[in-house]
């Protein structure tokens, strides 16, 4: 999941639904880049000749179909391409990650998450030396933290800029780092609080200023464009928006459900049951460490 989409779905988490009900969205998430350069170019390069230095043709490069269902403290994001479901139990300090058409999952406590997250930060700055242009290097150092004067993170509300997307009525936002457009969006009014800056660190890239500073924008995000490198962009639109009733399955432990546990040859540790699984998902006795 890209950092640009967890934002986004982090931005509508822990909805006010109705006792026994959950906000359920549609969404699309189209990412946009440069088109890929002909054959006859990249042997051209590849012979020393340089490719011409024209504006890259901005092209549709993926869409992806997403069914996200939301409860307070509970997450379940379904991809139609990839076949792949997330869900996320807060209340068991666990996330899983379904694959329906061979019934197997795996499972990480959110304690384990967070290393990871910092694990990937750690990757992305020992990587800061090869990203071009510099533009983008400078941008993702200051989202990590990494510079010596944090830069301002700005978010202007636009009242004035209102939009109807299926049937909730937006607000544009728009959110500026140290001068430049980190993305724009359109939120509804309806009462989602953001799930807070613990969630957001989850993404690994941004800084904890950052992330408590995003935290307070309030409202459910109904759009949204982040601007990638080389003229490239992230666009993220929902289609519908619905309080439905909680299934009995939406966020139940997939073990109980037949699912069989992967865990690529370690142990899944789960710190909230005080357990770790064998491969056929029969708990087997946990072990200090």
């Amino acid at each position: 999941m890209t950092a640009p989409l967890l934002l986004a779905l982090l931005l509508a988490a822990a909805p006010a639904a109705e006792p026994g009900k959950h906000l359920v969205l549609s969404r699309t998430v189209s990412e946009f880049g440069p088109k890929p350069a002909e054959k006859k170019e990249k042997r051209k390069e590849k012979e020393g000749e340089p490719a011409p230095a024209a504006k890259p043709e901005i092209v549709e490069i993926s869409v992806k179909h997403y069914t996200v269902k939301m409860a307070p403290g509970r997450l379940r994001e379904s991809c139609l391409e990839d076949d792949t479901v997330t869900v996320v139990r807060e209340d068991k300090g666990l996330l899983w990650l379904l694959h329906p058409q061979d019934k197997t999952y795996r499972e990480i406590s959110l304690r384990k998450l967070s290393e990871l997250s910092e694990k990937a930060r750690q990757r992305l700055i020992r990587r800061l030396p090869l990203v071009e242009p510099s533009a983008h290097k400078d941008r993702l150092k200051a989202l990590l933290g990494l510079t010596d004067k944090p830069p301002e993170i700005s978010i202007e509300e636009r009242p004035e800029e209102r939009k109807k997307i299926a049937g909730e009525s937006c607000r544009k936002v728009v959110v500026r780092l140290g001068g430049e457009k980190f993305f724009e969006a359109y939120i509804s009014r309806r009462k989602v609080p953001l799930a807070g800056a613990r969630w957001l660190l989850l993404g690994g890239i941004l800084s904890r200023e950052a992330a408590r500073k995003l935290s307070g924008i309030k409202g459910l995000l109904m759009e949204a464009v982040f601007p990638l490198p080389r003229g490239g962009r992230l666009e993220i639109s929902t289609q519908r928006v619905a309080e439905r009733p909680v299934g009995p399955n939406d966020y139940r432990d997939p073990a109980e459900l037949g699912y069989r546990l992967l865990y690529g040859g370690r142990k899944v540790e789960t710190k909230a049951r005080g357990e770790s699984r064998g491969e056929k998902g029969r708990p087997k006795p946990g072990k200090k460490n």
